[in-house]
């Protein structure tokens, strides 16, 4: 996987990130105050901002997201042998990735995949959920308070978080 790939990653993770924090301007501010008529010729210009401003936001969210998560897939590190007296639960993920480089130099770039999906699915897993709260908000404020919108959305929600739950404990899965 290279850097490439790994840009991508950030740029969809950010453009994750925009769509929620755009909601919550719109709760915040309304969506009655934007001329779109008058962003035609900016299209290019705004364009090449977003995907910029989206990068950066990956980024942040990425890390953010990586020390929330750090708990859970720590636990999936403990098939790791015992290294000088330390057990799999003491070692560093970077004393885990040079044990595995130093016994397997081809592991490395299968271990580095995982990472990288890793990271894609923990921050989508996230940003669905807030996704979901800003848009139910804006709605229930656009629209007024309605019984059926919030049952369907309570009803939909859990199986969204159920199925990013699962992909990313899928791919924290590592082979024995």
């Amino acid at each position: 996987m290279g850097t490439t790939s790994l840009i991508v990653e950030m740029v969809i993770i950010g453009f994750q990130v925009l769509v929620w924090m755009t909601l919550i301007v719109f709760v915040v501010f309304g969506y009655n105050w934007i001329d779109l008529s008058k962003l035609k010729d900016w299209t290019t210009i705004i364009s090449l901002a977003l995907v910029g401003i989206a990068y950066t936001l990956g980024i942040v969210f990425d890390n953010f997201i990586g020390t929330l998560f750090t708990p859970w897939e720590s636990k999936s590190w403990r098939w790791l042998p015992e290294h000088h007296g330390q057990s799999p639960g003491r070692m560093t993920p970077g004393r885990m990735r040079a044990y595995i480089i130093a016994s397997n130099s081809q592991a490395s770039e299968d271990l580095t995949n995982r990472a990288n999906r890793s990271s894609l699915v923990r921050a989508t897993s996230l940003n669905l959920l807030l996704i979901t709260i800003s848009s139910l908000v804006l709605v229930l404020k656009q629209f007024g308070f309605s019984w059926k919108l919030l049952l369907l959305e309570f009803r939909q929600n859990p199986a969204r978080l159920a199925r990013a739950a699962h992909a990313w404990q899928t791919r924290m899965q590592l082979p024995e």
